[in-house]
């Protein structure tokens, strides 16, 4: 990160608090392997999502928050808590994530 990021600028409350959340989805996401695929998912749908003019969510599309979110719900999905964590590949999680959002009832329901 460059030192004249805007990053720096943040006061320290709210640093403090992406600080927790940070720890929280590490703690989370559990092995390594399993982070690993979650970091290579997430950086390659933003620049997915950002190369399509989909990334954004001051415009109303996905976010780095909202793509959070959904790669952990979709993790969950795919590993439940309580049984033996399989070898989970970053295009397991794509192609879940894009069946998720596909079959999606999007009348009743939110994501």
């Amino acid at each position: 990160m460059h030192p004249d990021s805007p990053s720096f600028l943040l006061p320290i409350s709210i640093l403090v608090t992406l600080y927790r959340d940070l720890l929280a989805l590490f703690n989370t996401i559990q092995p390594l392997s399993l982070l690993s695929a979650f970091s290579t998912v997430h950086c390659s749908l933003k620049l997915f999502l950002t190369a399509q003019g989909l990334y954004g969510a001051r415009f109303g599309f996905l976010g780095g928050f909202h793509l959070t979110m959904l790669l952990t719900r979709v993790i969950f999905t795919l590993v439940p808590l309580d049984t033996g964590l399989p070898e989970l590949e970053p295009h397991h999680l794509v192609r879940q994530i894009f069946s998720t959002c596909t079959n999606w009832d999007w009348e009743p329901r939110v994501l």
